[in-house]
């Protein structure tokens, strides 16, 4: 007898003391559950995305009424779609039952969810591994299983672990380290030592998700942060370590318990401790830790390529899709065919690149705003080439107290809330790998949030040395001991509220402050004439204008084009691991109104052209352990209090859940 349930009962059903009795029993006998098919995990998800997914169960019993099946499914309210219950909070899907009746028991349930949503498709990503289908014909038509390597890191007694540690990168890493101060690693067991550490871990999770994966999984999902707690509330169910220096979380995990594996969930990691390999350090510590408690594996889950220099050994997981109708099967099938034909033309990855590109720059067109725009461009033209002003300020003349501190500094959370309102703004991808990189890299970000919105922004390099300014195809160099603030915007809806002269005095009082600092500098675009007088009003003086090297011509209408948003240059960077004379992309000049040129600093209202710069900076922050892979400056602006918006090109570069420092991941190009 199978039946279906919907709705709150079908909670209150299998909440029931004596049917939790009756699905434990049944998951211990089924040899593909999971800890995402049992009552703890599946009952927590239930309540706490209650609001937004309706529970949907089908459970079957054989004649003397002895549970046989159990599907735990959920509908989305607001599409309709059906899933597996936990969705993307579980790792793996499947439904329960004995070995000899489990196909039996999919095909049943499957006739009765194709019976109440005649045109459903479920997807499960990924199925569970050891997940037999031997279906009949009727049902293997409409279903496409594609198998997908899952990568293990032994954990077991035999592991060489401890010897992994002892190898003299790893020491090097710790050693260096623990020069910082204190240097623990601890498992987390309960709620409340969870949600303190969760307002440290989310911030740098957030960045690093919507750099890699454009996603940023709390902000999203306001019902995520509950379900963790609620998980760490079971006893056992979730592993939770963190690692620290001086007691500030600079790397965590938190993954599930299942069976004698933890399943990697959320690991995160701080772009401020880069070059110690945090990430790397915590898998590392996190495999000894598992090893000491008697754990077999870490299941690292499929997907992401860095997982591999981990792994000991692979076994199989699986995409698995089911439609109700064959026509929903074909159309997948014409779908899949259309796209491999298609890669031996172009890659799939790039067009998905230049399609969302399109639609990021569609999406921020205001018809109303085209005449002011293109007289804004046609003013820029006339400048022809530009020319660059880089101004001056001695650290001993700036005054270190007293200073109004309304910006935030090296604040992630601050960055995760920006959104673009202006056409030469990148995507939030694009922003948030251009600031991991830039953080990695030792520079500092100072922010300040209104109404929840990143209102403005701006960053300072200590001991920089030269800047390669290509759309000049020059080279500005600083003497030692030189700072730079740049690369300062302000969003359109909180100009003339002082907020970039703010920036500027709170960014040049900590820099001055330094012992190695010396002097800050500062650069315009020489035809910017509001953009001068604000860095002129903030102290500094002019010290040299710096002219284009290249055809007039060429440089004005590559001014232009970033101006309007439609160059999508590609530039491949890569970073020296060394330290000193690290590369470090950054945008050149900005237009007739908004932003300031990152050689020399900022100031309100420049426009930017061509390819991003590149620094040298002689401490180079916090190096990469790593090349990085391709960067992909992107157009942007800056703009301050009172002037119009202009443009410029970034330098974006990359950035599962969290990637361990070093491993690339290539962004898109725009």
């Amino acid at each position: 007898m199978i039946g279906l349930h919907r709705h709150t009962p079908a909670i209150a059903r299998i909440s029931d003391e004596a049917f939790l009795r009756e699905w434990m029993a049944l998951a211990d006998a089924c040899p593909h559950g999971t800890c995402y098919q049992q009552p703890p995990f599946v009952l927590a998800w239930y309540r706490c995305y209650a609001e937004v997914f309706e529970p949907v169960v089908i459970e079957e019993r054989d004649d003397d009424g002895t549970l046989s099946g159990l599907f735990c499914l959920a509908r989305d309210r607001r599409t309709g779609d059906i899933i597996g219950a936990g969705r993307d909070q579980a790792e793996y899907h499947a439904w329960l039952a004995r070995p000899a009746q489990s196909c039996a028991f999919f095909e049943r349930a499957l006739d009765l969810l194709a019976h109440t949503w005649p045109d459903g498709h479920i997807q499960f990503l990924f199925a569970a591994p050891g997940l037999a289908l031997e279906l009949s014909p009727r049902w293997r038509s409409r279903v496409v299983h594609r198998p997908i390597p899952r990568p293990l890191m032994s954990t077991g007694p035999e592991a060489p672990l401890a010897e992994s540690m002892k190898k003299s990168a790893n020491r090097s890493r710790l050693n260096r380290l623990k020069k910082l101060g204190l240097v623990s690693f601890e498992r987390l067991t309960t709620v409340d030592a969870l949600s303190a550490a969760l307002d440290e871990i989310i911030p740098f999770y957030e960045c690093r998700q919507g750099a890699i994966h454009a996603a940023l999984p709390f902000h999203l999902d306001p019902h995520k942060r509950a379900f963790l707690l609620a998980l760490m509330a079971e006893p056992g169910l979730l592993h939770t370590t963190v690692l620290r220096v001086n007691g500030r979380v600079i790397a965590a995990h938190i993954g599930p318990c299942n069976g004698r594996q933890v399943v990697l969930g959320i690991i995160a990691h701080s772009p401020f401790y880069s070059k110690y390999s945090a990430g790397k350090l915590l898998i590392r510590f996190l495999g000894l830790k598992l090893q000491e408690e008697g754990f077999s594996h870490l299941d690292l889950t499929p997907g992401g390529e860095y997982k591999d220099r981990f792994a000991s050994d692979h076994d199989e997981a699986s995409v698995l899709d089911v439609w109700f109708q064959h026509k929903g099967v074909r159309a997948y099938k014409l779908q899949r065919a259309l796209i491999d034909a298609g890669k031996r033309f172009v890659s799939t990855d790039r067009l998905k690149e230049q399609v969302a590109y399109a639609r990021h720059k569609a999406g921020l067109i205001r018809p109303a705003e085209a005449p002011r725009k293109f007289l804004n461009l046609a003013r820029l033209a006339a400048h022809g080439a530009p020319s660059v002003d880089v101004y001056r300020r001695e650290a001993a003349s700036v005054s270190t107290t007293g200073i109004e501190r309304i910006f935030a500094r090296d604040s992630l959370w601050d960055l995760t809330t920006y959104e673009p309102s202006e056409l030469w703004q990148p995507p939030v991808p694009a922003f948030l790998r251009m600031a991991m990189e830039r953080l990695e890299r030792g520079e500092h970000v100072y922010t300040c949030v209104r109404d929840g919105r990143l209102a403005c922004v701006g960053w300072l390099i200590e001991q920089a040395d030269t800047m390669l300014i290509p759309e000049l195809q020059q080279t500005v160099s600083y003497p030692a001991g030189s700072s730079l603030i740049y690369d300062g915007y302000t969003d359109p809806r909180y100009r003339r509220l002082g907020l970039y002269s703010a920036l500027i005095r709170q960014a040049a009082a900590d820099t001055a402050a330094e012992p190695a600092t010396r002097a800050i500098y500062m650069s315009v675009l020489a035809h910017n004439p509001v953009s001068r007088h604000a860095v002129e009003r903030a102290g500094f003086t002019l010290e040299r204008t710096i002219a284009a090297a290249g055809s007039p011509l060429s440089s004005a209408l590559a001014t232009v084009a970033h101006a309007a948003g439609l160059a999508m240059p590609i530039l491949t960077a890569r970073s020296n691991p060394s330290g000193a004379g690290a590369k470090s992309g950054t945008p050149p000049a900005a237009d007739a109104a908004g932003g300031h040129h990152p050689a020399a600093g900022a100031s309100p209202g420049t426009s930017r052209a061509t390819l991003p710069l590149a620094f040298r900076s002689t401490n180079a922050g916090r190096p990469r352990d790593v090349e990085q892979g391709s960067a992909y400056p992107l157009v942007e602006q800056r703009a301050h209090d009172g002037e119009s918006p202009e443009s410029r090109p970034r330098d974006p570069r990359q950035g599962h859940e969290e990637e361990p420092i070093g491993a690339a991941a290539h962004p898109p190009a725009h």
